[in-house]
């Protein structure tokens, strides 16, 4: 079994005292988690040497993946192609352009000191992962986690021998932060705004770089969210988020602490302090469901751990799991749905048997259908909710003051709450947009404006408007029931399907989705969305938008992959350098449409029960 790198290893990487550090290998400093020793990879992974490591023929047919694009000329035309972020998205991205493309100039521009995205951002007390470790990694390097849902700081380090296997330091640049991108309609070329900051001096210093093709992996949870009370900027203790948090001056020991929110960054958070705050409260809008991990907990026998040491077993085991995942989606097409009222009812259930407190337990209970809300999986919260130091805060939060927050008790009363430190696990501004990257298209369209009220893509992956365009983990993307990483992979070929199309015809200046191909998808989908399934009414997620709009995809992951599997040319327009008629696109790339009939809710409960 392969060993992980440390990432200053595999980066040299020296981070300015004022940056983030990058964190010490698990297990050490009284970790009790034993951690495969860190290690060089035996051999850097190469495509003039090595075959393509994603292109496994019963992956393909198990998980519906698109086969790699075949160039049909022996000297396609040479592009340059930008990619903006080096988190799972960024390196799948840059692992499978080394085998995919040719006569392709790839950059990865990266804002951060390191790569890993969410996992070298997120390292507030308690982070790990909600999906379980072993289908919660890229499906060609399987690993020997040490945890069944693991930590931040061990999926930081497997990224990072990932990292250093596939060669990724030849297409990343650190410290380059996509401050803006603009398309030049006449030349067909993106010109990208880049920060780069000295690693020495913090100096920063702007350059633009063009290319054909702009490629945005900032995915949805990168922008932290910070609560819209007011008076914020009164409150004369320690303020920080979660997603910002710095372990060496974020310290909760002996402190009066507030927590606001509980999705499972807060549940997180808060079972993890408990034991160390003088006081704590949790600040609760709204309660979600939780169930016990699966797998029988975090932690990992050690007959279980030695089964996955065997990558076939892994493979075998990831293979299985996202299927079964597969066939548990229908139940968030109904809350009256037997499943998902089998899984509330489990819920309850486990509520009721660790919360032995009526008028507590009544304040923890939702009324809404399971997966509403994203799903919690803990052990650990309802025994530190009941601690004597830890309060359950339902009341509306009115204010900040100097001190701390005030609550309103209703009927003009409020409760001032006199606090050191509030932490905001408030999440993060789900808009895929972001004001430190405007992106302008045609006619110098700003992509913010056009998403004002809510973001529409064509299927997750481009918007009209903005040739040459694309995002990976885009709008409608969410899968609540299972991995990402899949879909991550069929974007990521999806983009290169179109990148070859542009080098097969060096006539072809952009392709862009027709509007009313993108307005077609966004109409059925939220249509499907607002009468089959558990996201139609607000209960205090992320998934839908105050107008509405929700951004889940419109039935299950797989249905996604197969409406992604090639391009329908049908829903694009070809622009040429020349006359249009001097060129067509052909059948090879033609894929059936998601039309009115696969968005059908029999369809979809049909497709689900075969799975």
């Amino acid at each position: 079994m392969s060993s992980i790198l440390d990432a200053s290893q595999a980066l040299g990487l020296e981070l300015p005292p004022r940056a983030r550090a990058i964190p010490r290998a698990p297990g050490v400093g009284g970790d009790v988690r034993v951690i495969t020793p860190v290690g060089p990879p035996e051999r850097i992974v190469r495509p003039e040497t090595d075959p393509d490591p994603m292109d496994n023929a019963e992956d393909r047919k198990i998980f519906h993946l698109s086969p790699p694009p075949v160039y049909r000329t022996p000297n396609p035309r040479e592009l340059d192609v930008v990619f903006v972020g080096s988190g799972i998205s960024g390196m799948t991205f840059g692992i499978m352009s080394q085998w995919r493309l040719k006569n392709v100039n790839v950059v990865i521009y990266e804002k951060n000191a390191s790569f890993g995205g969410t996992w070298f951002e997120n390292r507030y007390p308690g982070c790990r992962c909600d999906v379980q470790s072993h289908i919660y990694q890229f499906r060609f390097e399987t690993f020997d986690w040490s945890e069944a849902y693991a930590q931040w700081d061990e999926i930081f380090h497997y990224h990072s021998y990932v990292f250093a296997k596939y060669g990724l330091s030849r297409l990343v640049q650190f410290r380059h932060a996509v401050v803006g991108a603009d398309y030049d309609e006449e030349r067909a070329k993106w010109r990208v705004t880049v920060e780069k900051t000295d690693e020495v001096t913090g100096k920063k210093e702007r350059f633009e770089r063009e290319c054909d093709v702009l490629v945005n992996g900032t995915g949805v949870l990168n922008r932290p969210k910070w609560p819209d009370t007011p008076g914020a900027e009164l409150f004369k203790g320690e303020l920080v988020h979660t997603a910002q948090w710095d372990e060496s001056k974020d310290s909760v020991d002996g402190k009066v602490v507030g927590v606001i929110g509980n999705g499972s960054t807060g549940i997180q958070v808060v079972q993890s302090i408990g034991s160390r705050v003088k006081h704590m409260d949790h600040y609760v809008r709204t309660p979600t469901y939780m169930q016990a991990y699966l797998e029988g907990g975090v932690k990992l026998s050690p007959q279980r751990r030695g089964q996955f040491r065997d990558p076939a077993f892994t493979r075998q085991f990831m293979r299985d799991t996202y299927m079964n995942r597969e066939k548990y989606w229908v139940m968030f097409t109904s809350a009256e749905h037997k499943l998902n009222k089998l899984v509330v009812k489990r819920a309850l259930e486990y509520l009721e048997k660790s919360v032995k407190d009526p008028e507590l337990r009544a304040k923890l209970t939702p009324h809404f259908a399971y997966g509403c809300r994203r799903p919690i999986f803990s052990d650990d919260y309802y025994p530190t909710i009941q601690r004597p130091n830890v309060s359950l805060r339902r009341e509306p939060i009115k204010r900040f003051w100097e001190k701390g927050l005030v609550l309103d008790l209703g009927d003009g009363r409020e409760e001032m709450r006199e606090l050191d430190m509030i932490i905001c696990a408030t999440g993060f501004a789900a808009n895929w947009v972001s004001k430190f990257m405007p992106v302008r298209g045609r006619e110098r369209r700003l992509l913010a404006d056009d998403w004002a009220s809510h973001p529409e893509a064509y299927r997750t992956l481009t918007v009209n408007g903005f040739p040459n365009y694309f995002m990976i983990l885009g709008p409608n993307t969410p899968p609540t029931h299972n991995s990402l990483i899949i879909s991550c992979e069929q974007q990521c070929n999806y983009v290169m399907q179109m990148i070859h199309a542009l080098q097969h015809n060096p006539l072809i200046k952009s392709i862009e989705v027709k509007l009313e191909a993108q307005r077609a998808f966004a109409k059925e989908a939220q249509d499907w969305l607002k009468t089959n399934s558990v996201w139609n009414v607000d209960c205090g997620g992320w998934y839908r938008y105050k107008n509405g709009y929700t951004v889940q995809w419109p039935g299950p992951a797989l249905h996604m992959i197969d409406s992604i599997h090639s391009v329908d040319w049908r829903h694009y327009s070809v622009e040429m350098w020349n006359d249009p008629s001097s060129y067509s696109m052909h059948t090879p790339w033609t894929f059936k449409a998601l039309d009115k009939r696969e968005l059908r809710d029999d369809e979809l409960t049909i497709q689900a029960a075969k799975l």
